[in-house]
Formats: structure tokens, sequence, C-alpha cells
């Protein structure tokens, strides 16, 4: 699916995975250190080519950055929609501000845990805690008590869904815009960047959780946190051992 962001989420991609960062410039807002900075369509086009074809890449991020006039936008779009034949979820800014940068309220671990008796079997608040982990993530380290699990790979499709079609497939009703969310992962960069995502898709109230599974971990019993820390790891690579509290 093809989903159009904000400055704020496309500079958080070109600065953290510039070899899937696909960008054309013409405002000279990034720099070349911070992407893969392309002058041409053609350019843009070879990288398109070469990032599709690398094999198991099912979250590839095409990203188009393009100048606030209408041609740029249109040849901008015209090329997102090349990834959409491939496993890439595709995000375009068009007419991006760089002034236009979001703001992320990032929460302390108190107030996690204030949030996380909110959530419980009554949950009067209506908050809800999405943990934006992978689910070997979970099945292998636990996750804080009351959350809800949406992969941040999901999170656009996940949202698009009828209510209906999205309680069945993540067991909880689909919020609405105006639904205070907060995000958590094993630190804070993919639970940083569903924030940013909610924010690009019309959600007012989100907050993040800056310490991740790791920091809850180490400031709670293994009973009561439901989640141990443990290092970063691929699908393809061995699961590491959880941190001993």
């Amino acid at each position: 699916m093809l989903f159009e962001v904000s400055f704020s989420t496309l500079k958080f991609l070109a600065e953290r995975d510039p070899i899937l960062a696909v960008v054309y410039d013409t405002t000279n807002t990034l720099s070349p250190s911070e992407v893969v900075l392309h002058k041409s369509w053609d350019g843009i086009a070879d990288t398109v080519a070469t990032t599709a074809s690398r094999p198991g890449s099912e979250f590839a991020i095409g990203i188009v950055y393009t100048s606030n006039d209408t041609e740029a936008s249109k040849k901008a779009h015209e090329l997102a929609s090349k990834f959409l034949d491939t496993h890439a979820t595709v995000f375009v800014g068009s007419n991006c501000d760089a002034s236009d940068e979001k703001v992320v309220n990032w929460i302390d671990t108190p107030e996690l845990d204030s949030i996380v008796d909110q959530t419980g079997s009554s949950n009067e608040t209506g908050d809800i805690l999405i943990d934006t982990r992978r689910r070997d993530e979970l099945n292998n380290f636990g996750q804080v008590r009351n959350a809800k699990n949406i992969p941040v790979e999901e999170i656009c499709d996940a949202l698009a869904l009828h209510e209906g079609a999205f309680e069945r497939k993540y067991g909880f009703p689909l919020p609405g815009k105006s639904t205070t969310v907060v995000t958590y992962c094993r630190t804070n960069r993919r639970a940083h960047f569903c924030t940013l995502l909610l924010k690009d898709l019309g959600f007012t109230n989100v907050k993040t959780y800056k310490e991740g599974v790791v920091g809850w971990a180490k400031t709670h019993k293994a009973e009561v946190a439901g989640a141990r820390g443990y290092d970063a790891y691929e699908l393809h690579e061995p699961v590491p051992q959880a941190h001993a509290n």
C-alpha cells in the first residue's frame, strides 16, 4: 500500500535506514550524508529496481521526498507506484514542509505504570497500549501487561481496515482518532516511528514510552514486568538470551 506521510516521518526514516531511502530533494533539506540522494528521476528508478530485487525485503521502505511543485509530486507518485508490486510498504512525501516537525510526547516508567493499571479489564479511560514489536519477540520475551500488539510493519494497513476486520485480526476494537494511544517496543525506535505514523494518520493523542521493554524489565520484578529485556536480533538470526533482571 501507499501512504502519504509528513516531513517528520520521512526525515526519521532517511536518517536511520539510508539504504532504503530514495530521495528526490530539490530543497536541500536533507544532507547527502543522511540519505541516498538523487537529483535525477533515472537515478531514483535505478535505486527502486535494486531495492525491489532484494531477497526477503518484506518491509522495504520506499521514500520519495519531493519539492512542493506539482510536477515533482506527480513524478514521485508515479515512481512510488513501481514499488507496489514488491513486498514494500511505500511512504511518499509530497509538498513536504520542513517546519511541520511533529513533537513526540515521551513518557517515563512511572507514567507508563499508571497507564498499564488504567488499561486493565475495565479500562474506563479507553486508553490503548500498543506493543509495536514482531510477534516472535513477544512469544520469546513476553510483553507489558494489558498491552495489545500491532507490529510496526502492519500499523498503516491495520488502521485502514474496517472495524469488524480490525477486531477479528487484532482482538480489540479499532481505536478512534481521539483515543489516547501509547506505543512501546524493545527500546524506542519502532515506537517512535509508529507514533509519527499515527500522527500522520490523524491520531491526536499519542504517547511514546522512552525506555522500552529493556528499561521496563530493569525496574520491575519478572512476575510484574511481563516482559524481559534482550538484545536486538533479526527474524532469521538466533534468538538471544534474555537479560538478567
